[in-house]
């Protein structure tokens, strides 16, 4: 049976952000982040062409550790994919839900936006540990 390596999954994430790139390259879609007296205002189409770079760059990672066959740790790449990946459609959703009940919350949306962040960190955190790991393996293996 076909089993999906690491990497599809964020090729396949990778090509949702080039559509999205280009849904909103000529649209004045933009998030804005207060922190304290400053506002960052960053347009949707430049955080779509940074994950694409980011997750292609994850993707390429996860293939060329799958081309020398060094092993990673299963359940480490396995957090790693569901909480990078799972931030996509919870980011989204996430939006969704303020639009309908900010009025009814304490809860904002910069906190919402720190947690997933928060989330998204420690998920490259296990990522690097993963990488580390698995390469002082591989090379203990070898020697």
């Amino acid at each position: 049976m076909f089993k999906l390596k690491a990497h599809y999954y964020f090729w396949v994430t990778c090509l949702f952000f080039v559509l999205l790139w280009f849904y909103w390259s000529n649209s004045d879609a933009a998030i804005d982040i207060n922190i304290h007296d400053t506002y960052l205002v960053i347009a949707n189409s430049h955080i779509a062409k940074l994950l694409f770079v980011l997750y292609g760059f994850t993707g390429f990672i996860y293939w060329a550790f799958n081309k020398t066959e060094v092993s990673l740790v299963k359940i480490l790449t396995k957090l790693h994919v569901l909480i990078t990946i799972g931030s996509v459609p919870t980011y989204f959703i996430g939006l969704k839900l303020f639009d309908l009940y900010s009025s009814n919350t304490n809860f904002t949306l910069n906190m919402f936006l720190v947690i997933l962040i928060l989330f998204v960190f420690i998920s490259q955190l296990l990522f690097v540990i993963n990488l580390v790991i698995s390469t002082f393996k591989y090379v203990n293996r070898k020697s």
